[in-house]
């Protein structure tokens, strides 16, 4: 599959100012509840990889994502209890797939966990975009994006690559495994919800395509193939 869209296009940060409550549609419980689990999958990864890191500096950059991210939750509570939601609740229906996720893909070094997190990051983000966008969570923002996590690791992996190339073929195949686990996952539970937005044998396939296409240009912007 050839890569047809430019990962940056959904994880670069969102202009609130150009958002319009009035022109954006209304998202739907279940909507708000993926955007969420995304938003909280992506926490509790980025909060691992902050106590992992080589370094002091890494760990840092990583714990003001963290924050970055929480205050997309606290937007998020903000849309639930505007809305007479519980966001634990709508949260919960998605909730197990984070766990799943953690024990099929066990990193065994830190370079396959960047991948993972770089991967699994970047799908969210693109699936809560899919699900959430043109309506009033965009409001949340940064919701809907991968909170800076590419600019992190893109270059840290074509650094890594650059000198170690025999380590390429390696993390391509990790990265390829994240992607297509994380994937099948995430593609059940869309499937089981079908309010979210992504409904009908066609869309879900038109969104499966785009996403592929979107992970092997993310792989490919950090010196992998996907």
């Amino acid at each position: 599959m050839t890569a047809s869209a430019n990962p940056e296009e959904h994880s670069q940060f969102f202009d609130p100012d150009q958002a319009d409550e009035n022109t954006l549609g209304k998202a739907t419980a279940p909507q708000a509840g993926f955007v969420g689990y995304a938003t909280l999958a992506a926490v509790g990864r980025i909060g691992k990889d902050s106590t992992m890191c080589p370094n002091v500096a890494q760990s840092l950059q990583l714990a003001k994502m963290v924050s970055t991210a929480c205050q997309a939750m606290e937007k998020l509570d903000e849309w639930a209890q505007k809305n007479g939601e519980e966001l634990q609740g709508i949260i919960a229906a998605f909730y197990g797939n984070v766990n799943d996720l953690e024990s099929r893909l066990r990193p065994k070094d830190w370079w396959e966990r960047l991948v993972k997190s770089y991967v699994t990051i970047g799908l969210f983000a693109d699936l809560a975009k899919e699900v959430g966008g043109g309506t009033d969570l965009e409001l949340a923002h940064p919701a809907m994006t991968d909170f800076g996590y590419a600019n992190f690791a893109q270059p840290l992996l074509k650094s890594y690559v650059a000198s170690h190339p025999n380590e390429a073929a390696r993390l391509s195949l990790w990265g390829r495994r994240v992607f297509g686990e994380t994937l099948g996952l995430t593609r059940e539970g869309l499937t089981l919800r079908l309010e979210l937005g992504v409904h009908g044998t066609t869309r879900l396939l038109e969104v499966m395509q785009k996403l592929g296409g979107m992970h092997e240009a993310r792989m490919e912007a950090a010196g992998l193939s996907g």
